[in-house]
């Protein structure tokens, strides 16, 4: 299964393996990821996974 792996400059912070379902990413705290930075948005993607397939969502970001 497809993963996303979250790094700051080399140093990894986290990895997340794609379940059946939805995530989401951003600064606020309700996020599956969450990630402390002025350039993303509080509710910033989601993430779909159907099968083997992984669709990735714009959450209409201030900073797309």
């Amino acid at each position: 299964m497809n993963k996303i792996i979250v790094n700051r400059g080399t140093f990894k912070l986290n990895e997340v393996e794609f379940q059946q379902g939805t995530l989401t990413i951003g600064r606020a705290a309700d996020n599956t990821i969450t990630l402390d930075d002025n350039a993303v948005s509080g509710h910033h993607v989601k993430i779909i996974t159907l099968f083997n397939t992984s669709y990735i969502e714009d959450l209409d970001s201030t900073n797309g």
